[in-house]
């Protein structure tokens, strides 16, 4: 008896970490890791970074950061995912506070250069004053600077 009921309070504490790890409604956990969930949303709906960014703000979310090997699962995701393959997204990164220092609006980090999140055989960034803003695009989904008045869908991020 002893142990059933240890059972069951184990298996409550689980169920109850796990359901702390799981992302809100309309967010998709891109994490390897159950205790670090990364939780995205797309909004499939075309506008300008500015647009996404206020967006995001009305869910409660942040235009997303995407660093580290998150890049590459979000790549895969992407690739696998009908309907999201063709396009562009706009993410959270930007240089519109000082001209070529590249940071993470929701947090001001800076943006890592190069490899591998930027593509090495293409000049990017290279939009002066008129791409201040991050996305990635098709075939590769690199970093890209993209124009300021592009229309793209955007990828929220939330924090849980």
């Amino acid at each position: 008896m002893k142990w059933a009921a240890t059972l069951v309070v184990a298996a409550a504490t689980l169920g109850l970490a796990s359901s702390k790890s799981d992302c809100p409604v309309g967010f998709i956990n891109l994490s390897n890791d159950p205790s670090s969930p990364e939780c995205l949303n797309f909004v499939l709906n075309t506008g300008t970074w500015q647009h996404m960014n206020y967006m995001c703000g009305i869910i409660h979310a942040n235009i997303s950061k995407i660093t580290g090997d998150l890049h590459y699962r979000l790549y895969n995701y992407i690739r696998a995912t009908p309907g999201l393959t063709d396009h562009c997204f706009w993410i959270g990164g930007s240089d519109h506070q000082e001209e070529g220092h590249r940071v993470w609006e929701s947090d001001g980090s800076d943006i890592s250069m190069g490899t591998p999140h930027w593509d090495a055989c293409e000049r990017d960034p290279n939009g002066s004053i008129w791409q201040n803003y991050l996305c990635i695009c098709p075939p590769d989904y690199y970093f890209r600077d993209c124009a300021n008045d592009a229309m793209m869908y955007g990828i929220c991020q939330v924090e849980v």
